[in-house]
Protein backbone atom coordinates (compact mmCIF):
# COMPACT_ATOMS: atom_id res chain seq x y z
CA UNK A 1 0.00 0.00 0.00
CA UNK A 2 2.81 2.04 0.99
CA UNK A 3 4.95 1.54 -1.99
CA UNK A 4 2.04 2.24 -4.55
CA UNK A 5 1.50 5.41 -2.29
CA UNK A 6 5.03 6.11 -3.19
CA UNK A 7 5.21 5.15 -6.60
CA UNK A 8 1.81 7.25 -7.64
CA UNK A 9 3.24 10.22 -5.65
CA UNK A 10 6.61 10.06 -7.70
CA UNK A 11 4.04 9.92 -11.00
CA UNK A 12 2.26 12.96 -9.72
CA UNK A 13 5.95 14.87 -9.85
CA UNK A 14 6.88 14.00 -13.01
CA UNK A 15 3.43 14.71 -14.99
CA UNK A 16 3.90 18.05 -12.46
CA UNK A 17 7.45 18.90 -14.15
CA UNK A 18 6.75 17.88 -17.43
CA UNK A 19 3.59 20.52 -17.46
CA UNK A 20 5.95 23.38 -16.22
CA UNK A 21 8.10 22.59 -18.84
CA UNK A 22 5.60 23.09 -21.13
CA UNK A 23 3.98 26.09 -20.01
CA UNK A 24 7.62 27.24 -19.69
CA UNK A 25 7.92 26.30 -24.03
CA UNK A 26 4.32 28.20 -24.71
CA UNK A 27 5.87 31.52 -22.61
CA UNK A 28 9.18 31.83 -24.72
CA UNK A 29 7.04 30.82 -27.76
CA UNK A 30 4.89 33.74 -26.55
CA UNK A 31 7.38 36.04 -25.96
CA UNK A 32 8.97 35.22 -28.95
CA UNK A 33 5.65 35.94 -30.94
CA UNK A 34 5.74 39.20 -28.85
CA UNK A 35 9.12 40.15 -29.95
CA UNK A 36 8.66 39.34 -33.74
CA UNK A 37 5.14 41.54 -33.93
CA UNK A 38 6.89 44.41 -32.24
CA UNK A 39 10.15 44.23 -34.63
CA UNK A 40 7.50 43.69 -37.64
CA UNK A 41 5.05 46.60 -36.89
CA UNK A 42 8.46 48.78 -36.50
CA UNK A 43 10.03 47.50 -40.07
CA UNK A 44 6.18 48.06 -41.52
CA UNK A 45 5.70 51.33 -39.74
CA UNK A 46 9.32 53.01 -41.43
CA UNK A 47 8.69 51.27 -44.83
CA UNK A 48 4.76 52.43 -45.19
CA UNK A 49 5.61 55.63 -43.93
CA UNK A 50 8.33 56.63 -46.14
CA UNK A 51 6.79 55.43 -49.46
CA UNK A 52 3.71 57.18 -48.08
CA UNK A 53 5.06 60.61 -47.71
CA UNK A 54 7.51 60.31 -50.37
CA UNK A 55 4.77 59.88 -52.90
CA UNK A 56 2.64 62.53 -50.65
CA UNK A 57 5.67 64.81 -51.33
CA UNK A 58 6.26 64.46 -54.89
CA UNK A 59 2.49 65.83 -55.37
CA UNK A 60 3.23 68.10 -52.50
CA UNK A 61 6.69 69.35 -54.87
CA UNK A 62 4.79 69.62 -58.14
CA UNK A 63 1.84 71.37 -56.94
CA UNK A 64 4.90 73.60 -55.03
CA UNK A 65 6.32 74.18 -58.53
CA UNK A 66 3.01 75.19 -60.20
CA UNK A 67 1.72 77.30 -57.60
CA UNK A 68 4.25 78.83 -55.78
CA UNK A 69 2.62 78.24 -52.72
CA UNK A 70 4.12 76.81 -49.23
CA UNK A 71 2.37 73.10 -48.92
CA UNK A 72 0.52 71.62 -46.11
CA UNK A 73 0.52 68.26 -44.93
CA UNK A 74 -3.38 67.76 -44.16
CA UNK A 75 -4.47 65.04 -41.99
CA UNK A 76 -5.93 63.03 -44.73
CA UNK A 77 -2.27 62.06 -45.75
CA UNK A 78 -1.30 61.23 -42.04
CA UNK A 79 -4.56 58.99 -42.05
CA UNK A 80 -3.44 57.51 -45.45
CA UNK A 81 -0.18 56.00 -43.45
CA UNK A 82 -1.63 54.91 -40.59
CA UNK A 83 -4.38 53.23 -42.58
CA UNK A 84 -1.34 51.20 -44.90
CA UNK A 85 0.92 50.48 -41.89
CA UNK A 86 -2.63 49.03 -40.01
CA UNK A 87 -3.20 46.85 -43.65
CA UNK A 88 0.42 45.84 -44.16
CA UNK A 89 0.59 44.43 -40.61
CA UNK A 90 -2.65 42.29 -40.40
CA UNK A 91 -1.53 40.99 -44.04
CA UNK A 92 1.92 40.12 -42.35
CA UNK A 93 -0.15 37.78 -40.03
CA UNK A 94 -1.93 36.22 -43.03
CA UNK A 95 -1.00 33.02 -45.67
CA UNK A 96 -3.19 32.69 -48.56
CA UNK A 97 -3.47 28.91 -49.67
CA UNK A 98 -4.26 28.00 -53.23
CA UNK A 99 -6.17 24.71 -55.16
CA UNK A 100 -7.16 23.16 -51.37
CA UNK A 101 -9.94 20.90 -52.51
CA UNK A 102 -13.69 22.40 -51.31
CA UNK A 103 -16.04 20.46 -50.07
CA UNK A 104 -19.89 21.16 -48.81
CA UNK A 105 -20.10 21.80 -45.28
CA UNK A 106 -16.11 21.33 -44.59
CA UNK A 107 -14.23 21.06 -41.47
CA UNK A 108 -11.43 23.77 -42.90
CA UNK A 109 -9.64 24.15 -39.61
CA UNK A 110 -8.87 20.21 -39.91
CA UNK A 111 -7.51 20.64 -43.60
CA UNK A 112 -5.39 23.57 -42.89
CA UNK A 113 -4.21 21.87 -39.94
CA UNK A 114 -3.48 18.97 -41.72
CA UNK A 115 -1.57 21.06 -44.41
CA UNK A 116 0.88 22.64 -41.53
CA UNK A 117 1.84 19.56 -40.22
CA UNK A 118 2.84 18.27 -43.38
CA UNK A 119 5.19 20.75 -43.37
CA UNK A 120 6.61 20.20 -39.99
CA UNK A 121 4.56 23.58 -38.30
CA UNK A 122 1.60 23.39 -35.90
CA UNK A 123 0.73 26.70 -35.09
CA UNK A 124 -2.53 28.48 -34.34
CA UNK A 125 -4.64 29.63 -36.65
CA UNK A 126 -7.82 31.03 -37.97
CA UNK A 127 -9.47 30.16 -41.44
CA UNK A 128 -11.85 31.04 -43.98
CA UNK A 129 -12.57 30.65 -47.75
CA UNK A 130 -12.35 34.22 -49.59
CA UNK A 131 -14.66 34.84 -52.60
CA UNK A 132 -17.86 33.63 -53.39
CA UNK A 133 -18.81 30.12 -53.91
CA UNK A 134 -19.00 29.91 -57.98
CA UNK A 135 -19.54 26.24 -59.64
CA UNK A 136 -16.70 23.74 -58.92
CA UNK A 137 -13.82 26.79 -58.45
CA UNK A 138 -11.70 26.15 -55.83
CA UNK A 139 -12.03 29.46 -53.32
CA UNK A 140 -8.48 30.47 -51.95
CA UNK A 141 -8.32 30.30 -48.09
CA UNK A 142 -7.11 33.16 -45.93
CA UNK A 143 -5.23 31.63 -42.93
CA UNK A 144 -4.31 34.44 -39.83
CA UNK A 145 -1.56 33.33 -37.43
CA UNK A 146 -0.63 34.63 -34.28
CA UNK A 147 2.70 36.22 -35.11
CA UNK A 148 4.52 36.75 -38.56
CA UNK A 149 7.26 34.53 -38.08
CA UNK A 150 4.79 31.81 -38.13
CA UNK A 151 4.19 32.92 -41.22
CA UNK A 152 8.22 33.27 -42.63
CA UNK A 153 8.51 29.48 -41.17
CA UNK A 154 5.58 27.83 -43.00
CA UNK A 155 6.17 29.79 -46.04
CA UNK A 156 9.55 28.40 -45.72
CA UNK A 157 8.77 25.24 -46.07
CA UNK A 158 5.72 25.12 -48.13
CA UNK A 159 7.86 23.42 -51.41
CA UNK A 160 7.69 20.10 -48.77
CA UNK A 161 4.02 20.08 -50.35
CA UNK A 162 5.44 18.92 -53.44
CA UNK A 163 6.16 15.49 -51.96
CA UNK A 164 3.05 15.35 -50.24
CA UNK A 165 0.58 13.55 -53.14
CA UNK A 166 -2.51 14.88 -51.15
CA UNK A 167 -1.70 18.62 -51.48
CA UNK A 168 0.74 18.40 -54.41
CA UNK A 169 -1.44 20.97 -56.19
CA UNK A 170 -1.99 23.33 -53.06
CA UNK A 171 0.63 26.67 -53.11
CA UNK A 172 0.84 28.69 -50.23
CA UNK A 173 1.69 32.76 -50.74
CA UNK A 174 1.97 35.63 -48.47
CA UNK A 175 -1.53 37.94 -48.42
CA UNK A 176 0.07 40.39 -51.02
CA UNK A 177 -1.69 43.62 -51.56
CA UNK A 178 -3.63 44.78 -54.85
CA UNK A 179 -0.17 46.53 -55.78
CA UNK A 180 1.98 43.23 -54.73
CA UNK A 181 -0.11 41.15 -56.01
CA UNK A 182 0.17 42.85 -59.94
CA UNK A 183 4.26 43.43 -59.40
CA UNK A 184 4.00 39.58 -58.64
CA UNK A 185 2.13 38.85 -61.55
CA UNK A 186 4.20 40.60 -63.85
CA UNK A 187 7.08 38.69 -62.48
CA UNK A 188 5.33 35.17 -63.26
CA UNK A 189 5.13 36.65 -66.94
CA UNK A 190 8.32 37.71 -67.05
CA UNK A 191 9.71 34.34 -65.56
CA UNK A 192 7.68 32.64 -68.24
CA UNK A 193 9.28 34.66 -70.89
CA UNK A 194 12.97 34.10 -69.33
CA UNK A 195 12.14 30.42 -69.32
CA UNK A 196 11.32 29.86 -72.96
CA UNK A 197 13.92 32.01 -74.07
CA UNK A 198 16.72 30.13 -71.92
CA UNK A 199 15.44 26.61 -71.15
CA UNK A 200 19.10 25.35 -70.26
CA UNK A 201 19.46 27.68 -67.13
CA UNK A 202 17.76 27.54 -63.96
CA UNK A 203 15.59 30.52 -63.20
CA UNK A 204 13.08 31.47 -60.30
CA UNK A 205 11.73 34.62 -58.57
CA UNK A 206 13.37 36.09 -54.95
CA UNK A 207 12.82 38.85 -53.50
CA UNK A 208 11.02 40.35 -56.16
CA UNK A 209 13.54 39.71 -59.14
CA UNK A 210 14.10 36.78 -61.43
CA UNK A 211 17.23 35.11 -60.48
CA UNK A 212 18.66 33.00 -63.39
CA UNK A 213 21.88 30.63 -62.46
CA UNK A 214 22.87 27.20 -64.29
CA UNK A 215 21.23 24.35 -63.75
CA UNK A 216 23.06 21.15 -62.07
CA UNK A 217 24.58 18.99 -63.55
CA UNK A 218 23.31 15.25 -63.48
Amino acid sequence: MVRDLRAANDLLKTELLESQSKVIEIQDELLKCNREKFQSLETTVKSTVQNTMQSEMKSYSSALTENAQPAVISSDVLKKVVQAVVEEEDRSRNIMLFGLDEEKNETLSNKVDEIFVSVGEKPSFVASRVGKISGSKRRPVKVTLTCNGSVNQILAKAKRLRTVVKFKSVFLSPDRSPDERTQHRNLVLELKQRISELPDKKHYIRDGHIVTTEKPKT
